[in-house]
């Protein structure tokens, strides 16, 4: 008797009844304790699977289940193959009557030395591979789960720290004091309403050089700010205010300059030019607005006119100039002393012509207060001419 896939088969009594159980490989035929010594060799015995890392940490794989799966697999069938009489087979009681012996497939026909899957052919490979594919798979989801985990514990940080710092933005760093040091033209009320730095204001919510930008454009005589934040919640204004020291008429105004020939003012009608002014004559200029730079119609003007100004500055005639003619720069003027008027030529050596006027002018001849022309224009042909009716205009 013999049950193939759970149906009984009668057949005609086979003098190989009493013929011990035996499994059909594709190796060869084998007992049962056989087949169960070859199982457990392979898998190295259920301690070794038990002990398995990847199949303790994946407890939805049971080695019972791995065992029984592979010692179904190990059985070699094929239920069609009715000539070579290999089926798959079970036994109630084996050794108690209902025994057989199952004759061996033959081999294939195409593809002579090889043989069909079995548990010691392709099959054990394929379990062996069903293991490493088992191990890689619980390891690569280990890791997606630890690389999720850190993920998301990175996004959790990152949005902590974003909500903090705006809470830090918002809330703490607000201005409540400003202080305002080295003005003394204006007020510290009027340097802050110019800056348009604003009490409640985030500490943060301008810039430095915007604020200073706008304190000398609304505050002229101011040059420079020097705007620093004090953590967390002061400003400090510290300015630098201009000096005036020239005048000049431009566009039919006269304004007030600097030493750096910035507009600090503009004289109205009837006010009076400030004593000790140097009153300037320049060339033709394009650009005045107080607060600014002056600007001229070609840089060469402008080079001349500095040039000649940063030498006066540097001569012992600098507080003893009334007036300097720059409208033609090879025919610049100085008038000194209110009586005293030098030709210069160009601006050439102007240094050195201004230090040789300086020292003739030291001259005894010059202390009875008669007026001058001094002819600078070559500096090795100085030349005098005292002339009380000199236009010094």
């Amino acid at each position: 008797m013999v049950r193939e896939y759970g149906r009984t088969i009668n057949r005609s009594p086979d003098p190989r009844e009493s013929e011990p159980v035996l499994y059909v490989y594709p190796d060869g035929v084998y007992t049962k304790t056989q087949k169960r010594q070859r199982i457990d060799r392979i898998f190295r015995g259920w301690d070794a699977v038990k002990s398995d890392p990847v199949r303790q940490e994946d407890p939805g794989v049971s080695p019972q289940l791995l065992y029984d799966e592979a010692e179904k697999r190990d059985f070699y069938h094929d239920a069609d193959d009715k000539e070579n009489r290999t089926y798959k087979v079970s036994f109630d009681n084996p050794g108690q009557g209902d025994t057989i012996l199952v004759s061996r497939p033959a081999p294939e026909k195409n593809g002579a030395g090889k043989k069909r899957g079995g548990l010691f052919g392709s099959a054990g490979d394929r379990n062996r591979k069903d293991l490493k594919d088992v191990r890689e798979k619980a390891t690569s989801r280990r890791k997606l789960i630890v690389h999720r985990r850190g993920l998301f514990l990175t996004l959790l940080i990152a949005a902590f720290v974003i909500v903090l710092l705006a809470l830090i933005y918002k809330f703490f760093f607000v201005v409540r004091s400003i202080r305002v040091e080295g003005a003394s033209r204006y007020t510290a009320e009027e340097i802050i309403e110019a800056s348009g730095v604003r009490y409640g204001a985030n500490l943060y919510s301008f810039r430095s050089s915007t604020a200073g930008n706008n304190v000398t454009l609304r505050c002229p005589y101011v040059e420079e700010v020097d705007l620093h934040r004090v953590i967390p919640n002061g400003v400090v204004m510290t300015v630098a205010e201009g000096v005036p020291r020239y005048c000049a008429e431009i566009f039919g105004e006269t304004k007030i300059l600097s030493e750096g020939l910035r507009v600090l003012g503009t004289l109205g009608e009837n006010e009076e030019t400030p004593e000790g002014l140097i009153r300037l004559k320049l060339p033709t200029v394009m650009y005045s607005v107080e607060g600014r730079l002056i600007e001229f119609k070609t840089q060469r003007e402008e080079r001349v006119v500095r040039d000649l100004l940063g030498a006066l500055s540097k001569s012992p005639l600098a507080d003893r100039a009334n007036s300097v003619d720059l409208r033609s720069e090879f025919n610049i003027k100085i008038v000194s002393d209110s009586k005293y008027l030098l030709e210069l030529g160009d601006s050439s050596d102007a240094e050195l012509k201004l230090n040789t006027a300086a020292k003739v002018l030291e001259d005894e001849m010059f202390d009875s207060g008669m007026g001058a022309k001094l002819d600078l224009t070559h500096i090795e042909k100085t030349s005098v001419i005292v002339d009380n009716s000199l236009d010094l205009d």
